[in-house]
Parts: structure tokens; C-alpha cells; sequence
């Protein structure tokens, strides 16, 4: 008995090739330079250099300082370069404030 073989990939195969679509991250409530210890793990940990988008949600930010902006510029920046939308939830207010009094708020995305 012969059985013909076939080439094409299993539907779970090629749905887990493919690129998920979001990836959302709640930020931390503390984003002052002595805090941003954690929030760096987190971004480095949620990293989504495979995703689509990239959802920041700001709800919990209670403080942030230039530090803070800095580090959330950057990881902006670095998604953007990689070909990752990056979206805000929850847009934290006193992130947009202090960007804004930077002149910083397009950096930040959305």
C-alpha cells in the first residue's frame, strides 16, 4: 500500500508559526529613577519583538519623574524600530504631563 505524502504544513503548525497579535503590559504604579528597577525587568520581560502591537496600560502610575519618561521613550522607541505598533490604555495622566511639559508626548506614541 502506497500513501501519498503530503507537503503542505498542519493547520497548528503554520497558526503557531504565525506572529501573535498583541502584547499588553500594566505598567508599575512607581516610575521614579529609584523605582524603575522593576519596570525595566517587566519591559525587558514583555519585550515584543515577535508581536503586532504592543499595548501599554498606565492605569497604575502613580509617580514618574524624567527617568521614567525615559525609560518608557526608549522602550517605545526600540518596539517602533522593530516593526511594533505601540498603543496606550489607560493613558497615564501624569506620564502625559510630564512628556508634555518635555516636549515629549509624540515620542511616547499614540
Amino acid at each position: 500500500v502506497t500513501t501519498k505524502a503530503t507537503t503542505a504544513k498542519p493547520r497548528a503548525r503554520r497558526a503557531a508559526e504565525k506572529k501573535p497579535l498583541v502584547q499588553r503590559i500594566l505598567l508599575p504604579a512607581n516610575m521614579e529613577m529609584n523605582g524603575l528597577e522593576e519596570c525595566f525587568s517587566l519591559l525587558r520581560a514583555n519585550y515584543p519583538p515577535g508581536y503586532e502591537k504592543c499595548i501599554l496600560d498606565g492605569v497604575n502610575i502613580n509617580v514618574i519623574d524624567t527617568s521614567g519618561i525615559q525609560l518608557l521613550i526608549s522602550f517605545v522607541s526600540s518596539v517602533r524600530n522593530r516593526g511594533c505598533q505601540v498603543e496606550w490604555e489607560n493613558y497615564s495622566l501624569q506620564a502625559y504631563q510630564l512628556a508634555n511639559e518635555m516636549g515629549l508626548v509624540e515620542q511616547l506614541g499614540d
